[in-house]
């Protein structure tokens, strides 16, 4: 787990110290998984708006969906812990963030823009090598699966769709994209792609909290991808940009982040932008 305490008087801003805790956690995140790296820079963006008395309508919704995503796909506590800055100002100091928000002021006179699990080993062909088969259930229907195998293969073994991008047949997952995260019962969701079965475990792949965070991952992802992209333009079938369309991401709400460095075509086969 991760945690803080922060000591503070009266002539500190609470959204200000909010900000930074979250920036600090961003500037920590190692990177490996979608919801940190990403998720902790969008909601840096979020609260450095709303500390400049920018606040959009669909905020609030936002923010509840990329504090779910964060607390509940995550890999590591870090990444969990991300939006507990703000959910504890928002509860204890509201008044203090709607006057940033909603009157444009910031009471302290702080804010001057404002009117003062562990992979499991490769197996080459990526099929389970283990005797003695285990039962569970996976969305309200029991199977018998040799044990050692994921979540994700017992769910493919038994024609249950579950989205991924980072994970291919054939290859050691890692689960970083988090996109294929279910719901074991635990205090956060399970990557379903690295956590192998337990006897009697109950899994659940698209109830409504899944669904909501997954579609704020993807969303996360979309906010910074060129759609349509080249190989969507091409051929059609963009892995990501067909599962935004499935899970109705049509328009990311986050402002999208240019890159300094424009295109690159210098190579003959490679194209970066």
């Amino acid at each position: 787990g991760s945690g803080a305490v922060f000591v503070c008087d009266e002539r500190a801003c609470m959204l200000d110290m909010a900000l930074n805790a979250v920036r600090f956690f961003r500037n920590e995140s190692c990177g490996k998984c979608v919801p940190c790296r990403v998720g902790s820079a969008k909601l840096t963006e979020l609260l450095a708006a709303w500390s400049r008395g920018e606040h959009g309508p669909s905020d609030d919704a936002l923010l509840d969906d990329l504090n779910h995503a964060l607390r509940l796909t995550s890999i590591c506590g870090l990444g969990q812990v991300v939006p507990a800055p703000i959910q504890s100002v928002l509860m204890h100091f509201r008044a203090e963030v709607d006057a940033h928000i909603a009157g444009g002021t910031c009471p302290a006179g702080v804010c001057a823009t404002v009117t003062v699990t562990t992979p499991r080993a490769a197996r080459g062909d990526g099929a389970p090598q283990a005797s003695g088969g285990i039962k569970l259930t996976i969305d309200g229907r029991e199977v018998e699966v040799p044990r050692g195998t994921t979540i994700f293969d017992a769910a493919r073994l038994n024609n249950i769709p579950i989205p991924t991008l980072c994970h291919q047949q054939h290859q050691t997952p890692v689960g970083v994209c988090r996109v294929c995260v279910v719901d074991v019962g635990a205090r956060v969701y399970a990557a379903s792609c690295i956590r192998e079965c337990d006897p009697g475990m109950t899994v659940k792949t698209d109830v409504p909290g899944v669904q909501k965070a997954r579609a704020a991952l993807v969303e996360l992802l979309m906010a910074d991808h060129p759609a349509p992209c080249i190989r969507q333009q091409n051929s059609g079938d963009c892995e990501l940009e067909t599962l935004a369309a499935e899970l109705e991401v049509l328009e990311p709400r986050y402002p999208r982040r240019l890159s300094p460095r424009g295109r690159d075509d210098s190579s003959l086969s490679i194209a970066v932008d």
